[in-house]
């Protein structure tokens, strides 16, 4: 992998470049569980006491996942929100460290515009005022001095990478809103982006995006209905994405996919 310390490297057995082609995930198990002295349990591996990186060649045949919740208004993704809110209350602040400050639908249009006026401060202002109160809409409890002159939005890589590629989206309908994760990063200063993250080794693009929506949001995915919608690519049990998801993936992040889905059905 690409790391700024020299890291250790572990050779496992019968897992050489032409077992690897043959049948990548068989190797990457094995190879797992070799590291992790048998402990299948993978989520559990946060505590171990030492840390594995995985070179891009793993992410050729499970790539890291992330998922856009959309639905045409943003009532629609409000019983999601509340059950994220309702979990992590739940957890009684025993969150991960990733764990999103809020999670808030907004339209995706404004996250375009927002995008687009960069350059425009007038326009800017207006775009990032807008956005701020469709927050405030949806009960997000802002810092008081994150007021419309001086917040400041960053849209993070995964959703502004989300946006584009949904703009390639072949199907003439779309939806109009998105559920996305919410970090204070100071006084004035919000970060908002999609749930997902790098998977784990041994772990399927489908179980790395169970795991990291549940630590970044507390949300629990329905593994099943994943599973019954999306390919053997990404740990799914069919040929080819059924019409319900639309997996999306750019040549400039050949490591990973991003899953755009409605709401309701997709947690349980």
């Amino acid at each position: 992998p690409d790391t700024k310390t020299t890291p250790a490297i572990f050779v496992c057995n019968e897992t050489s470049s032409n077992e690897f082609r043959n049948d990548a995930t068989l190797c990457e198990d094995k190879l797992a569980k070799e590291i992790f002295d048998g402990n299948t349990d993978k989520t559990s591996l946060d505590t171990l006491p030492f840390k594995v990186s995985c070179a891009l060649c793993l992410l050729g045949h499970q790539k890291n996942g992330f998922v856009a919740i959309v639905a045409d208004s943003a009532q629609e993704l409000q019983p999601t929100i509340c059950k994220a809110k309702a979990a992590s209350e739940a957890a009684n602040h025993e969150l991960h460290s990733d764990h999103a400050h809020f999670i808030c639908a907004v339209q995706l249009s404004s996250f375009k515009s927002l995008l687009r006026s960069a350059k425009t401060r007038s326009k800017h202002s207006q775009i990032v005022s807008e956005i701020l109160s469709q927050l405030k809409t949806g009960g997000v409890d802002l810092p008081p001095s994150a007021d419309d002159a001086s917040c400041t939005i960053q849209l993070g890589h995964h959703l502004s990478s989300l946006l584009w590629l949904e703009g390639k989206l072949k199907s003439k309908k779309r939806s109009q809103y998105i559920m996305v994760l919410g970090y204070v990063d100071g006084p004035t200063e919000l970060m908002l982006d999609l749930p997902g993250g790098k998977r784990h080794l041994g772990e399927s693009t489908l179980e790395s995006l169970v795991r990291e929506v549940k630590e970044e949001t507390s949300l629990e995915l329905d593994k099943q209905w994943l599973e019954e919608r999306l390919s053997r690519r990404y740990g799914g049990a069919l040929d080819e994405n059924s019409e319900d998801v639309h997996a999306l993936e750019s040549e400039k992040e050949n490591g990973n996919v991003y899953f755009v889905i409605p709401p309701m059905v997709s947690t349980t």
